[in-house]
């Protein structure tokens, strides 16, 4: 039988166990069909690996901006800042320094989960147009002052404060009233996806206990390592987060979960899993897991790419076994 002593059951999800793969699909209780033969090679699996951010958010910002700063302030004097790209828009050399493992080291946990959802691909871009010279005049002026000051402002801010100013002076004579002109959009931004994971782990297909104790000790890591931990009065790590990748279809370089809901389903009763009759848990005939991960970058061609770069499942787990942390 597994111990499941109080104390036992929380350093059991403390413990940061290097390598440790928990494969839900094949090795765990969450269907009512027999996985046998070719059945379990063709479940759709999704694949999180976990991390744990364990350094100041402000830190890894100061280091990311200021390292790619001086990467786009040197190609800012050959060519316009705005067509500069330090990648061939195939790969993510542009992300590199984000979400840094050396300030996020990775947990060693990797889970395999089902997964079937309806949605493929959901893609909700928007685009704001310039009303006015007070935005734009505050958009190139930021631009400036990120690039290095009004040797690169003031041309631009004179020749567009120019234009705009012939157009409007246009338009006020030409029409009775103002207004009609159309502006020029620029793209704002992507939207952020979210997706959701949804699956069973049933209580009633093994009631030897060993089962029953497995199941209840994933919905407890889950639980517990997405929850902040309080160090000190004002300190505390924060929850986890994942890459995501399922093969062929998506992937994404760092998700968190904005929602995770276990819910109990059929009849609840009282089982003793570790042969001592003081510690008694509530089982039901099955848990439901649902679990929503949204992305902390926006969607691109280069996340993208990298669904169809030849990445596959064993290919994630290998490499996490090969990276994990101390």
């Amino acid at each position: 039988m597994i111990d499941l002593t109080p104390s036992n059951a929380v350093a059991q999800s403390m413990v940061r166990t290097n390598g440790t793969v928990i494969d839900v699909v094949g090795n765990y209780n969450w269907t009512l069909s027999p996985m046998t033969g070719e059945l379990n090679t063709l479940i759709p699996r999704i694949l999180l690996r976990e991390y744990q951010q364990t350094t100041s958010s402000l830190t890894q910002a100061t280091s990311y901006f200021t390292t790619n700063a001086n990467s786009v302030i040197t190609q800012a004097h050959g060519q316009a800042a705005a067509h500069y790209s330090g990648s061939n828009q195939t790969d993510d050399v542009a992300y590199n320094g984000l979400y840094d493992p050396a300030y996020n080291p990775a947990t060693g946990f990797v889970y395999i989960f089902p997964y079937f959802s309806e949605n493929y691909f959901n893609v909700q871009s928007s685009w704001t147009s310039f009303d006015g010279i007070e935005k734009l005049g505050s958009a190139i002026r930021g631009v400036g002052e990120f690039l290095g000051g009004g040797d690169i402002v003031n041309p631009i801010m004179n020749m567009a404060e120019g234009s705009i100013g012939v157009a409007e002076f246009a338009a006020g004579v030409i029409y009775p009233k103002s207004g009609f002109i159309d502006k020029p959009y620029i793209w704002s931004e992507i939207s952020k996806e979210s997706i959701t994971i949804s699956f069973y782990l049933f209580n009633t297909i093994d009631i030897s206990g060993d089962e029953i104790a497995k199941n209840w000790q994933l919905c407890n890591q889950l639980t517990y390592q997405n929850l902040y931990a309080k160090v000190s009065f004002v300190t505390a790590y924060p929850p986890v987060f994942y890459s995501v990748h399922i093969e062929n279809q998506y992937h994404s370089k760092a998700s968190y979960v904005s929602n995770l809901k276990i819910s109990n389903v059929g009849n609840i009763r009282r089982m003793n899993l570790n042969g001592n009759n003081s510690y008694f848990y509530n089982i039901p005939d099955a848990y439901l897991i649902n679990m929503t991960l949204t992305e902390m970058l926006m969607p691109s061609r280069n996340l993208l790419n990298l669904i169809y770069g030849g990445l596959d499942s064993q290919q994630i787990v290998t490499s996490t076994l090969a990276t994990k942390s101390p």
